[in-house]
């Protein structure tokens, strides 16, 4: 708990910008903005370095722009 609190004070990010980064991105690429959603999800894995998910779907979404 005290290194999730160090983190996010160090980085400025939190969780909750990890998914609101995530959501974004999610709307982003439904329209077809492949580009502005892997900058999103970039946002989302500096938020969260530990889910894959965003890393994963910043992949996808750099390989459809």
């Amino acid at each position: 708990m005290a290194l999730c609190f160090l983190l996010s004070a160090t980085t400025g990010w939190t969780k909750e910008d990890d998914a609101e980064y995530s959501r974004k991105a999610v709307a982003l690429a439904k329209k077809g903005d492949y580009a502005a959603a892997a900058e999103e999800f970039s946002k989302a894995v500096k938020a969260n370095p530990k889910s894959a998910k965003n890393y994963s779907n910043r992949g996808k979404a750099y390989r459809a722009a």
